[in-house]
């Protein structure tokens, strides 16, 4: 749960770092001898961020942290420390639009996300089909090897994609991810679950994935999905893609989009 809010909001910070990475890099043309604050900003910055969230993720069973009241409470509690780490790095290194947009954004998640982070009925009938979700799907080489597999496959694409068709495949990927997951959770759990699982999915990302890539406009069967999306059997690079978006979803979110 708290890792895929963590991933969205990685993801701005993706693009706000490529993007001031490019502007330094024009800068640097126009005058090498100029200093620049911007210039302090990397992607290890990043990387620190989120190295506790990676040491989640290196543990035994490590989907198992999805199970247990004392295992959403880590998730939680290692949430908050990762978000003040990210509004550290975007107070130093965002543009004052950047820190405005990623203000707003923070704050919808961090009000959504409570509902699981607090005790209350959302939680609990989690809790209740979890363990099944976590034992029989998300461990299981289906899921890995179909699900995460044709996600980090149309990921990898993303820089390599015409700008206009970027979103398309974004969100054709999330939605055919989505669809895939449900349907095993379905198969292995049963039709409770799948309610459940969908809630977790829609509070965990705050909502966003509804507001961006609705089902109506991006359907997993629509033609659209089908030219945006890479052929079937493609094999995702994981680690290995120049993608740095596959590369940081990889490492730090192995243990649930590893293919």
């Amino acid at each position: 749960m708290k890792y895929t809010v963590i991933l969205a909001l990685l993801l701005v910070l993706l693009v706000c770092t490529v993007e001031s990475q490019r502007t330094r890099t024009r800068n640097r043309n126009r005058n090498r001898n100029r200093n620049r604050k911007g210039d302090q900003c990397h992607m290890k910055e990043i990387d620190t961020c989120l190295d506790k969230v990676q040491a989640l993720s290196k543990g035994k069973d490590p989907t198992a942290i999805i199970t247990t009241n004392e295992g959403i409470d880590k998730l939680c509690s290692t949430f908050d420390e990762v978000m003040k780490c990210f509004k550290g790095y975007m107070k130093k290194c965002g543009t004052p639009l950047q820190r405005e947009l990623f203000e707003f954004g923070t704050e919808y998640f961090i009000q959504t996300t409570k509902q699981f982070c607090d005790p209350g009925p959302l939680r609990e009938t989690f809790l209740k089909h979890s363990p099944c979700i976590h034992s029989k799907v998300l461990t299981s080489n289906d899921y890995k090897s179909t699900c995460n597999n044709n996600y980090l496959a149309a990921v990898d694409r993303v820089n390599q994609t015409d700008p206009d068709r970027t979103l398309d495949m974004v969100c054709c990927a999330h939605n055919t991810w989505e669809d895939c997951t449900e349907d095993l959770v379905s198969k292995e759990c049963g039709p409770e679950p799948v309610t459940s699982m969908k809630a977790f999915v829609e509070k965990a990302l705050g909502g966003i994935n509804a507001m961006i890539c609705p089902r109506n406009i991006f359907p997993p069967d629509s033609q659209t999905c089908k030219k945006a999306l890479p052929p079937p059997g493609t094999k995702a690079k994981g680690k290995r893609s120049d993608n740095p978006i596959s590369k940081y979803i990889s490492s730090y979110f192995g243990f649930l989009f590893s293919s």
